[in-house]
């Protein structure tokens, strides 16, 4: 059985954890807003693991049928998106069933990029554009999805996950209470971590960097209170831990 730790105040009882970087200088990171009802508390890994596990037991075969094949950077990000997203979701105080649906989408929103990847022709036989190509992966992950039988919106989610507020995303240009609020916090995480990725060999500065950016999409492209969260767990000390990424998704892993 795993071990862990319960949690207060951003860290867990019973050990000893080196605070983030940003915990201890998070001066200019922070907007004004931030400390406005959100719950900055983190999840050691093995306990959200261990959680992730439990709530994915009864759509395993589901989620592992979709994930299997995939390129391990590709796996990785989506399980770092799952975790982040699940983070911000409970900082928000989102009922459990939603926070839920955000780790699974998370952990499935791009299993369309494969198939963006290989299909390099169009409709006429002509090559695709790269960037247009691409942009193919929320759709494809919607067409993989959309017989599936969760009981939360994950087709959906996974096609509005590059959505934006402001209704410059795509593929469908959505905008405000358009998006679901699952896809909301799945883009956040998703935004961070891509940022991150450039950064992944000095980790610290790209937490800062993937900070900065989604100040700067606050409220415009991305959700407000959301972002205050997340960024407000790293202030607290979330623990990004990139090296563990990616995981077994063996339910006798951890």
């Amino acid at each position: 059985m795993l071990q862990v730790g319960m949690v207060c105040d951003g860290e867990p009882q019973g050990r000893q954890r080196p605070r983030h970087p940003l915990a201890s200088d998070p001066e200019g990171l922070a907007p004004a807003a931030i400390g406005g009802g959100f719950v900055p508390v983190t999840q050691p890994f093995e306990q959200f693991l261990s959680w992730m596990q439990e709530t994915l037991a009864p759509h395993r075969a589901q989620v592992l049928g979709l994930l299997d094949g995939q390129r391990p950077d590709t796996l990785a990000h989506q399980q770092r998106v799952a975790r982040l997203g699940t983070a911000i979701a409970r900082a928000l105080g989102r009922d459990d069933s939603e926070v839920a649906g955000v780790c699974v989408a998370g952990l499935l929103h791009d299993c369309g990029m494969e198939g963006a990847a290989f299909n390099v022709f169009d409709e006429h036989g002509v090559v695709a554009d790269m960037q247009e190509r691409f942009r193919q992966h929320p759709v494809i992950g919607y067409k993989l999805l959309k017989e599936s039988e969760f009981p939360w919106p994950i087709a959906q989610i996974v096609r509005q996950h590059h959505e934006r507020l402001d209704g410059s995303g795509w593929p469908a240009g959505l905008s405000g209470t358009a998006i679901l609020p699952e896809a909301q916090l799945v883009a956040i995480a998703d935004v961070f971590d891509a940022i991150f990725i450039i950064h992944r060999r000095k980790p610290a500065r790209g937490v800062k960097y993937a900070c900065e950016e989604l100040q700067q999409q606050r409220g415009v492209k991305l959700n407000a209170e959301a972002v205050d969260a997340c960024i407000g767990l790293f202030q607290a000390g979330f623990a990004w831990e990139p090296e563990r990424y990616p995981f077994s998704m063996d339910t006798d892993a951890g």
